[in-house]
């Protein structure tokens, strides 16, 4: 089991709640340009409402990686969270259908013809034998005006083993948006279940693969050929001591 204790978990979900919906929000004001602007504007408020606001002693630190993988991850973004001696990783990649030309966001590789999206599922698989492995698909409709199978005020999610599925199973030579529809109207999930699903251990390993950030990162890096962005979240209850204001989310 992973060993993160229950308030620290509903601490980290309600972040990453508030931080997803701040990103929605500058998104339909026209504050964001596109799927990289809103990944790091989420990975960027999560860590500073962690930071700023942690009454159970979470940390966060965000790196970026350098690309030495052969194989590229057909991921946007890692986040890695470590508690005692154990770690989880998560990967994602980001999708940003725009409402003018919905279908604009997947479109056929000139390399081998085939859809980007559903390259890189394949290339996400090896690492969901591990890893925690989803899709975050972003929404620039303003809240409770999505259409129905998307989330109401946050981003939509689907995990890998899904998507890939439905990839195997849809037709047309790329994704569109109707594809998206299908896939969430059976299998939406959203960034507090994600979260609280590795932090339960219902997804992901978790890995005895280091005793501090340096060293989680430099194999991260090596042996499993992660690279690009990665907000790395830490436990470190004991001692804590927190004068903090209460946030209410």
């Amino acid at each position: 089991m992973f060993p993160m204790p229950i308030d620290q978990i509903v601490e980290l979900i309600r972040f990453a709640v508030l931080a997803d919906k701040e990103a929605r929000s500058d998104l339909v004001g026209g504050f964001i340009t596109g799927e990289n602007d809103y990944t790091s504007n989420f990975t960027g408020a999560l860590r500073r409402n962690i930071n700023s606001h942690t009454r159970t002693g979470l940390t966060a630190v965000s790196y970026v990686l350098p690309n030495r993988a052969e194989q590229k991850m057909g991921c946007d973004a890692t986040i890695v969270i470590r508690s005692g001696d154990q770690t989880k990783v998560m990967l994602f990649e980001a999708k940003l259908p725009r409402r003018v030309k919905p279908d604009a966001w997947d479109y056929t590789q000139k390399s081998n013809g085939d859809s980007h999206f559903s390259d890189q599922l394949k290339r996400q698989t090896p690492f969901a034998n591990r890893f925690a492995v989803f899709e975050m698909i972003y929404c620039e409709a303003p809240f409770n005006q999505q259409v129905p199978e998307m989330h109401p005020y946050l981003s939509s999610c689907a995990w890998h083993r899904d998507a890939l599925a439905h990839d195997v199973n849809r037709s047309g030579p790329t994704w569109t948006y109707g594809d998206l529809r299908t896939l969430f109207s059976l299998k939406r999930t959203d960034i507090s279940e994600i979260l609280h699903a590795v932090c339960v251990c219902d997804e992901g390993e978790p890995m005895k693969i280091g005793e501090d950030n340096e060293q989680i990162l430099g194999l991260l890096s090596q042996e499993f050929g992660i690279y690009g962005d990665v907000l790395l979240i830490s436990s470190e209850k004991d001692g804590f001591e927190s004068e903090m204001f209460e946030l209410d989310i």
